[in-house]
């Protein structure tokens, strides 16, 4: 497929084959590429087969390949939040231009045809000395770009926000509140992915950018736990049910619009968590009782994932919780009445509990 204009290759895939390159460190992931063209049109784009998928700029997709080119552009800013940019793109807007509204210098590079590096903004140097610096005073105008760099931060463990760059952070509190839920979570989700998830909570603190969407969060003792359990993707996340009372978990999850699994696993480890870490040290009846409040025997991984949240969180095997769950779960009777099942199959249950606790205690 030929692409019409002049094609660069820019973003992430320029900054981590950088990364990638230099002595000591792992080549970069193999990733889908971000393209800017120049000189091009949408008519041209769209004849040569790409298929348009931004709404708001002219984006396009290589159905083939799966990178993204998009036609170089500027933009202005006409009122609050993220969202709120008129675009400017034609044939005329040159690549540097396209550069400059960028927001990390690291993302602000290009390679052309030939391979040529086009760094215009000193990324390049900032991806040796491991700084996260932004390119202009237009990285203000994005308030996204707090948590954004905050995501970076928790994914280029190695790198630190330049000074000036976290001042700036600190002076875009005021239109924080008018971004939408959607994104802060996606900047969240993502930065819970990296290497180091607590610097995402430390750069929010140190730029006083906690407010509101963090609202009532116990900074200290979320990283702290973060840190010492070294927590990642989904278990960084249920640690807010683990260091939070139910209420603050699920009003976090439910202001970000969090997936209905995430604000059931933050809810559950913030209501059973704590007992779930010491259960098998309870009577039988207790533990059963505790199974039930919490549907460990209901269809489904809820549960499983519940356990391997507070494993994680706990620093404990609970796989010995996971083999009664299982084991207590098979139980079927046979020749019972209806109206008598439900007890007799609670009975065979306190049954099979108390001889697992009995065999556990004999076997430590």
């Amino acid at each position: 497929m030929k692409i019409p204009g002049v094609a660069y290759r820019v973003g992430g895939s320029v900054r981590d084959e950088l990364m990638g390159t230099e002595p000591g460190k792992r080549p970069a992931k193999a990733r889908d590429c971000d393209w800017v063209v120049t000189g091009a049109t949408p008519k041209e784009m769209q004849r040569a087969g790409l298929k348009q998928i931004g709404k708001s700029f002219p984006v396009y997709l290589n159905p083939r390949t799966g990178d993204q080119y998009a036609l170089a552009r500027t933009e202005r800013k006409t009122g609050r939040g993220h969202q709120a940019f008129e675009f400017h793109f034609d044939p005329d807007v040159e690549l540097i231009e396209d550069l400059r509204r960028r927001d990390l210098t690291i993302n602000a590079m290009a390679r052309d045809s030939d391979g040529k590096l086009i760094d215009p903004f000193g990324g390049e140097k900032d991806v040796k000395d491991r700084i996260l610096r932004h390119v202009s005073d237009a990285f203000a105008e994005d308030p996204l770009r707090v948590f954004r760099v905050a995501r970076f931060a928790a994914t280029l463990p190695e790198f630190n926000i330049a000074p000036e760059t976290r001042e700036m952070m600190r002076s875009m509190q005021e239109e924080l509140a008018d971004l939408s839920a959607e994104r802060v979570w996606s900047e969240y989700a993502r930065a819970m992915e990296g290497l180091t998830p607590f610097r995402f909570f430390d750069t929010l603190s140190e730029t006083e950018s906690i407010e509101p969407w963090f609202s009532g969060i116990a900074v200290i003792g979320l990283t702290s736990i973060m840190r010492e359990r070294w927590l990642r993707s989904i278990d960084a996340i249920a640690a807010i049910g683990w260091v939070h009372e139910e209420a603050t978990a699920v009003a976090l999850f439910r202001r970000l619009k969090a997936p209905g699994s995430v604000v059931r696993l933050g809810r559950d480890v913030a209501r059973f968590g704590h007992s779930l870490s010491t259960i098998l040290s309870q009577d039988p009846i207790d533990v059963l009782s505790f199974f039930e409040r919490s549907h460990a025997f209901r269809p489904g991984t809820a549960f499983q994932r519940l356990v391997a949240a507070v494993q994680a969180c706990a620093g404990l095997d609970l796989g010995c919780v996971k083999r009664l769950v299982g084991q207590v779960s098979k139980i079927r009777l046979h020749g019972i009445p209806s109206n008598e099942y439900g007890w007799h199959l609670r009975q065979a249950r306190l049954e099979a509990i108390a001889g697992f606790l009995k065999e556990s205690q004999r076997d430590t």
